[in-house]
């Protein structure tokens, strides 16, 4: 049978047995395949770059894209079949791209953390600049600041502490009074501890305190973005299940630091590694380890409430009453103490005077603390001649 010469039956692309040219593509169709490109690439970058969190708006573009470019498509079909195949392949493929790309971002779009070790502590923290490194046993801080949020970080701060309740620990770090609330109580590394969350105007917060016995320390984890609270509280809780403590053998750890004081006349010297204490009937004095450097007692001075609420962390007083100022008093060795001073009852309903004292030594560079607990009714000022008696170099 002879093939028909009007083109009828011919197949397409032939007129008489010879090949002509396919007719130029539609405009729309090229610019559809580019907009759907595009599309594809935004929500890729959005779902697997940025945090799933952030701004919706990018979500919306990449879509828009994606949406138009298949509608050019459709309407630059050449054919009815090619546009069935747009109408039903195109948004079915768009789906499932856009749930692979949701489910890579939920895998890979957290904040990488890589683990480290720095005096004592074994964690794993964001992959983030090293704004701030102090790496001693007794003292120290680690700031990472994230590179794609200005002013979000991650800082974990350390010191020599007397033994304290975890919610006491923020106190000691001068942290108290900055607006932080309690959250949820938890463990670190078996430890008791608190967690606190700020919600300022600008940013979000999650602070963790505790205190580790075995190496008579307090620290806290301050983990601050711009971020929704669950995504912050996320990535805090990711850091703090890493947390280890005591990863350094004890013979291995460098001294704690005193001042020098031989025991008074009618005290007895308390056996302690976490501070140097002496008693009598009527009083207790004490000194906590130095913290190396000078930032902490300027932080503290900074803050009003640095002597009350560190006070309320030695000891626990109703109806107490303390200087909001503190005095400025002379030691033996030279250097002017900070001196504050507070009465109040406590769990037995006796009269109850504590004095706290801070002061930098220049010449060792530590910062010191020094308490008192005695009755109200003792000699104020021999207890603080005795605190006063204490040499740091």
């Amino acid at each position: 049978m002879k093939r028909k010469r009007d083109g009828v039956g011919v197949p397409a692309g032939r007129h008489g047995g010879r090949r002509y040219p396919s007719p130029p593509a539609d405009w729309r169709s090229n610019a559809g395949l580019t907009a759907l490109v595009m599309g594809a690439l935004i929500l890729l970058f959005r779902f697997g770059v940025l945090p799933i969190s952030s701004n919706t708006s990018v979500t919306g573009v990449g879509a828009g894209f994606a949406m138009a470019g298949l509608g050019l498509c459709w309407l630059g079909a050449q054919t009815r079949r090619s546009r069935i195949a747009f109408a039903v392949i195109g948004p079915s493929l768009a789906i499932v791209c856009a749930t692979l790309a949701y489910t890579c971002g939920q895998s890979y779009g957290q904040t990488l953390l890589r683990e480290r070790s720095i005096a004592g502590f074994s964690l794993s923290l964001p992959e983030w600049p090293v704004q701030k490194e102090s790496s001693a046993f007794g003292s120290g801080t680690l700031v990472l600041e994230s590179p794609r949020d200005s002013g979000g970080l991650v800082e974990l701060k350390w010191a020599y502490a007397d033994p304290v309740a975890s919610d006491g620990v923020s106190a000691a770090f001068g942290m108290a009074g900055q607006g932080f609330q309690p959250a949820e109580q938890g463990r670190v590394d078996e430890h008791p501890a608190t967690t606190s969350y700020q919600d300022a105007a600008s940013r979000r917060a999650f602070l963790t305190c505790w205190y580790c016995p075995r190496d008579g320390r307090a620290a806290y984890l301050l983990t601050s973005l711009k971020s929704t609270k669950e995504d912050l509280l996320e990535l805090h809780h990711r850091i703090l299940a890493s947390v280890k403590c005591h990863t350094i053998p004890e013979d291995s750890r460098p001294e704690r630091a005193f001042p020098k004081l031989a025991t008074p006349t009618g005290y007895t010297k308390i056996s302690s590694r976490n501070a140097l204490m002496f008693e009598s009937p009527a009083c207790t004095i004490g000194f906590t380890p130095g913290v190396p450097g000078k930032k902490y007692y300027s932080d503290a001075l900074a803050h009003p409430e640095f002597g009350a609420t560190f006070i309320g962390a030695i000891v626990h007083l109703t109806n107490s009453k303390t200087d909001p100022v503190p005095k400025s008093v002379p030691g033996r060795d030279g250097h002017v103490r900070s001196l504050w001073v507070a009465t109040g009852e406590n769990a037995e309903h006796k009269n109850i005077r504590v004095q706290f004292m801070l002061w930098y030594c220049d010449k060792s560079d530590t910062t010191f603390t020094a308490f008192a607990i005695e009755n109200a009714a003792n000699d104020a000022e021999k207890t603080l001649s005795l605190l006063l008696e204490a040499e740091c170099h």
